[in-house]
Parts: C-alpha cells; sequence; structure tokens
C-alpha cells in the first residue's frame, strides 16, 4: 500500500505542477491538454481507492463517536490547518502566486476544501456515508453483495444533480466515490493474495491501453466513472506485482508512500516557489521546469515530514 500511495503522490504532484507552468504560460496548450488528460484519468481515482482497501477493518466494530473521531483528526483537521497555511503563503507572495490572496481571504471557509485540500473533504464525506450505510444496517461482516448494493450506490452518486443543490458535494465529490468503494472490492482481493507471474505484465498493458493511445476528452458521467475504473485497478494490480517482485524503485515508493499526506498537502508550496525562482532567474526550459517542479514537490515535503516528525509535530500539522 506505501508502495502504491508513493507512486500515486509522484502523479499528483506532476499534475499540479504541470498545471502551474500551464498557468504561466510555459506550455503549449495542445501538449498540456495531452498531459493533463492522461494523468487526471486515473491519478486521484487511485488514491481514493487506495483508502478503501482498508475501510473494512475500520468500520466494522467500531463506535460511530471513535469513528468520526479519528475522521476528524485525520482528514478534517488538516484541511482546516493547512487552508490557512496556504492563504497566509499566498498573501507573503502577492502577485507572484498563479492564485493571488489578500487578508480578507483568512476569512473565507476551509470547506468544502480550498485548492486540492477538496480531496481530504471528500473523503470524509465518502467514509462518512459508508459507515453510515453500514452501520444502519447493523452489517456484521462485509459481504460482496453489500459491496456490490454500495457501488451501485457510488454509481448513482456520480450523476446525481447534488451539486447543483449544495456547495458541499460538488462534481469532485460525487465522481470519485466509486472509487472509494473499488478499492474495498479490490482489497478484499489483492491484500492477502500473491498474484500469478503474469499479472504484472497484462496489468501493464491495460494501463497503457487505457491511458497512452486513448484521448479522454468527451467522456463524462458514469461513463467516464467506467472508464477509468479499468486505468485505476490496472494499475494498482502493476504496483502489487512490483512489489511482489520487489523490483528496483519499489522500495524508494514505499517511503514516498510513508509520507504521502505531508507530500499531498504541502507539495505546492515548493513546487510553485521552485518555478518562481526559475522564472525570476530567466529559465524557462520546460524538461527542466518539470523535473525541478517534481524533485522539490516531492523531497520539500519529505524533509518537512521527516523535521515534524522528529519535534513530534506530526500530529499538529495532520501528518
Amino acid at each position: 500500500m506505501d508502495a502504491l500511495k508513493g507512486a500515486t503522490i509522484l502523479f499528483v504532484v506532476l499534475g499540479h505542477g504541470w498545471r502551474g507552468l500551464y498557468e504561466r504560460n510555459l506550455v503549449p496548450e495542445a501538449l498540456f491538454e495531452a498531459v493533463d488528460q492522461r494523468i487526471y484519468i486515473f491519478h486521484m481515482p487511485v488514491f481514493f481507492a487506495a483508502a478503501g482497501f482498508f475501510l473494512a477493518r475500520q468500520v466494522l466494530g467500531k463506535p460511530p463517536a471513535d469513528f468520526v473521531k479519528g475522521r476528524l483528526l485525520r482528514l478534517i483537521w488538516p484541511m482546516v490547518l493547512w487552508t490557512y497555511i496556504f492563504i497566509g503563503i499566498k498573501v507573503f507572495a502577492g502577485h507572484r502566486a498563479n492564485m493571488p490572496a489578500t487578508t480578507s481571504d483568512l476569512l473565507i471557509s476551509p470547506f468544502p476544501g480550498y485548492l486540492h485540500l477538496w480531496f481530504l473533504w471528500a473523503l470524509f464525506l465518502h467514509q462518512m456515508a459508508v459507515y453510515g450505510v453500514l452501520w444502519l444496517g447493523r452489517v456484521g461482516r462485509i459481504t460482496w453483495a453489500v459491496l456490490v448494493l454500495l457501488m451501485l450506490g457510488g454509481l448513482a452518486l456520480s450523476v446525481f444533480p447534488l451539486a447543483g443543490i449544495t456547495p458541499y458535494a460538488d462534481w469532485k465529490v460525487l465522481y470519485h466515490a466509486p472509487f472509494l468503494i473499488l478499492g474495498m472490492m479490490l482489497g478484499r482481493v489483492l491484500l492477502a493474495r500473491d498474484l500469478p507471474p503474469y499479472a504484472g505484465w497484462v496489468a501493464a498493458l491495460v494501463f497503457v491501453g487505457f491511458v497512452v493511445p486513448v484521448p479522454h476528452l468527451g467522456l463524462s458521467g458514469t461513463t467516464k466513472v467506467l472508464y477509468a475504473m479499468i486505468p485505476t485497478t490496472s494499475f494498482i494490480v502493476m504496483l502489487k506485482a512490483m512489489s511482489l517482485a520487489r523490483l528496483p524503485g519499489v522500495r524508494i515508493l514505499t517511503v514516498l508512500g510513508g509520507a504521502s499526506m505531508a507530500i499531498y498537502l504541502a507539495h505546492t508550496i515548493f513546487s510553485a516557489t521552485t518555478r518562481e525562482v526559475l522564472l525570476a532567474l530567466g529559465v524557462t526550459s520546460l524538461p527542466l521546469h518539470v523535473l525541478a517542479s517534481v524533485l522539490t514537490g516531492v523531497l520539500g515535503p519529505y524533509l518537512f515530514f521527516l523535521l515534524a516528525r522528529r519535534l513530534k509535530l506530526s500530529g499538529f500539522f495532520g501528518l
């Protein structure tokens, strides 16, 4: 699971850095769309699926108060804290920020998620909904029938016009709901079992076949969700096979996965700072910007993670 999260967080850093470079007119329109569409068809769905792997264990037998408290501390607290950290940094950066902020922005509500922090809000709603459904049904164990019903509910939510009724459940919240259930399903199959030798190669071929040559423009609603489940599942199987085979690089991915929350929370601070420093120095090389934004977006938060852990401040910062 750490290797999976480590691989996925690299695509998160790349995706956000890529969008920041586009907003600074460093990426041609056609190239931006080609890369952006392919990253976003699978990388956030994989994160939601990964969050579902152990959800069944967290739900079963846990009293409502304990479950809610855990989700508030793990998801809502870092979302609130880092909202104002980001706004404060944007105020300090002034016009150099892609999306400048003023001191009045410090009064905004952190709900339903500021910038990339929407993920934490969406995951909180998803997990609370799953827990509520299962608790009301008093499910002693989560069977395949229960998971199928939850999946059907998630697919229905992905096209439900709830986003037009309340700002607290926008399209990102609804669209990603089925992937959490997909993760719960995959968790039953993949966590406790090995894979046949050819599984990793098949998964890699499927992943490439659905991500690289196929443009995803025009897909929407349930069609896009169902399509995205294929590269999402194949990516997860591919990482499982890589981990079992102990391929080079898996150890690094595992280390990054252990710090994935810190990297997710803080990576844009380091990537954006690197971009602006390079631009101030007159550097406009796109490959150099991409490489620098990914490296600093990963290493900066990782060093911050180590420092916070050493100072015993990981809990305060939501890491």
